[in-house]
């Protein structure tokens, strides 16, 4: 691990580790093309289909997203993020509806995994830009899955992780799409949900694989969030919340 590489304090387990997931899983997501997989004839995913998070009107976003995920623990599990603990002058912590606050922590996360994705470092501000760059690239299925599971670990605090690390962690080795990693912390969750997502646009597994092998919570509730990110819902949430004023 380089001197600027992150780590997470709880299992040490460093972002760079998703660089040599990239090499190994290969080909990258520009020489991919852009491969979609099959979702079977319940899914179909024409151009420009799966609405991507407007960008963020205020520039300090991510750093008081950032600031609030490491400020009580989150990365480690301890608690969920908390409103108090974002940058008193931002957005994040000025907004009132919950629904909006709620979409606004999952564009975050989702910034975060697709930042991964790109092997980029998911705990900063830069790297999470590149991440909401990069989230517009993937397929569609890919694009779907980042956004659904971004609003699924957010909306779960109090009632529990919505990932299984070990059972997902279990499923990509199986597939030869992950090594050995450390897992129960929010940091190695990200990692293997970046895998996840590159393995999901490069056609190696689909969302429904992800469903089957037990590592997301139950699979109505799934179905509900996908449908949300697919109809625009999650978009307009976003949308609505960009007009809170600073």
């Amino acid at each position: 691990m380089g001197p600027g590489e992150p780590r997470d304090e709880a299992s040490g387990q460093s972002f760079s580790a998703l660089g040599w997931l990239v090499r190994k899983v290969a080909p990258t997501i520009a020489a991919s093309g852009g491969s979609r997989p099959s979702l079977g004839a319940a899914w179909s995913f024409p151009p420009a289909a799966i609405p991507t998070p407007p960008f963020p009107r205020d520039h300090d976003e991510f750093a008081s997203f950032l600031e609030a995920q490491g400020a009580g623990g989150t990365l480690r599990h301890q608690r969920g993020i908390q409103q108090t603990d974002a940058l008193p002058w931002t957005r994040l912590a000025r907004v009132l509806d919950g629904r909006w606050w709620e979409a606004a922590l999952a564009r975050s996360f989702a910034c975060q995994v697709a930042a991964c994705v790109a092997g980029q470092n998911a705990l900063n501000a830069r790297g999470m830009i590149r991440g909401l760059q990069v989230l517009g690239q993937l397929s569609m299925p890919a694009r779907l899955f980042v956004q659904a599971v971004a609003v699924a670990v957010t909306r779960r605090p109090e009632a529990g992780p919505a990932v299984d690390q070990r059972r997902l962690a279990r499923f990509l080795r199986t597939r030869a799409l992950a090594g050995e990693s450390t897992t129960g912390t929010a940091a190695s969750e990200l990692l293997l949900l970046g895998a996840a997502s590159l393995a999901i646009h490069q056609r190696r597994v689909s969302i429904r694989d992800l469903l089957g092998c037990g590592a997301l919570w139950d699979t109505p509730g799934w179905l509900g969030l996908l449908d949300y990110v697919r109809r625009g819902d999650f978009r307009a949430d976003l949308v609505r919340y960009e007009t809170v004023p600073l």
